[in-house]
């Protein structure tokens, strides 16, 4: 093979390889292009489906005003609390709540009565995904508050009670659980504690409802123009109980993952047919003063809560 020959194949040989990077090259070029195309598209997609998406969450929650779903979600969980949470009340004035996309998620401070004083007892958020409530960490309504007179008594608290309340100072006051014998009216209640240095605060109810042999708890505020919205001095609170529960009805998927499946329906026959019937109290007031109440014969039982420093009037 001459010379002339290898130069020939050489330059053909570079010829080749220039043709091919030149083409390798260009395809890449190509590539990026078809990659910024591509990102360029599906960034001004997400650019405009965003807006979109926001506007339905806020219209999807804010339709309606007062009647609103965002509105109504916040009431729900302000009356559950009322209702199923001896001693817990809900500000309505301090509810935050907070809109993303397809969710909203409302933030309740839960404040207790321990004394004169209303203390922060914790924080609870409560979220909504679309219309699904994501389960909260703490259940509502699950506390074994009161024993119900129907219920076997077992190891009673009172003597176990009676002695934490002889070692605490006279210059406390404490948060207390009642439960009585039988079924008792509100004015019966009152007239049984008035002669009493204490404040009733929160009445459990009997609706006849149980879940592994333990009553479904239901109540009211004792309190007249109590903080809770649904609960104001414009009735008597055992009407306005009535008119919660109704409330409630029309969202019993809702309460159904908060409270474990409380049937509000048939709290509200029970009730109808029945009439409020009261069968424990949540009270406050000085400590000692609830070493007295062991001697009433319509107390069959009662549980020490919080206590707190003398804040009493």
């Amino acid at each position: 093979m001459t010379k002339k020959t290898n130069k020939t194949l050489k330059e053909k040989a570079d010829f080749s390889n220039h043709a091919n990077h030149h083409i390798i090259r260009s395809l890449n070029k190509s590539k990026r292009k078809a990659i910024l195309t591509n990102a360029s598209i599906t960034s001004t997609f997400i650019l405009m489906i965003l807006p979109i998406c926001a506007l339905f969450t806020i219209i999807y929650y804010g339709y309606g005003w007062k009647e609103s779903r965002g509105n109504e979600f916040l009431q729900t969980v302000a009356d559950t609390v009322a209702i199923t949470e001896p001693n817990l009340l809900v500000d309505v004035n301090d509810i935050t709540h907070e809109i993303d996309l397809f969710s909203m998620t409302g933030t309740f401070n839960l404040y207790k009565q321990i004394g004169s004083d209303h203390k922060l007892a914790h924080t609870n958020n409560y979220r909504l995904w679309l219309n699904q409530i994501d389960q909260p960490k703490r259940m509502l309504g699950n506390g074994s508050y009161f024993v119900h007179p129907s219920q076997s008594l077992g190891i009673s608290q009172k003597n176990s009670v009676n002695r934490k309340l002889q070692k605490l100072p006279e210059g406390t006051v404490s948060e207390i659980f009642i439960s009585f014998d039988s079924m008792y009216n509100e004015k019966e209640i009152k007239d049984l504690f008035s002669e009493f240095d204490m404040e009733l605060i929160w009445f459990a109810v009997n609706i006849k409802e149980e879940i592994d042999n333990h009553h479904k708890l239901i109540g009211y505020p004792a309190k007249i123009g109590d903080i809770n919205s649904s609960f104001n001095r414009k009735k008597d609170n055992q009407e306005q109980l009535t008119e919660v529960l109704e409330f409630l009805s029309q969202h019993e998927k809702w309460i159904n993952e908060m409270t474990n499946d409380l049937n509000i329906k048939k709290a509200i026959d029970y009730i109808e047919q029945n009439g409020v019937e009261i069968y424990g109290v949540a009270a406050t007031g000085p400590t000692k003063e609830f070493l007295k109440i062991s001697e009433l014969k319509e107390v069959r039982d009662y549980g020490l809560g919080d206590v707190e420093l003398w804040n009493w009037e």
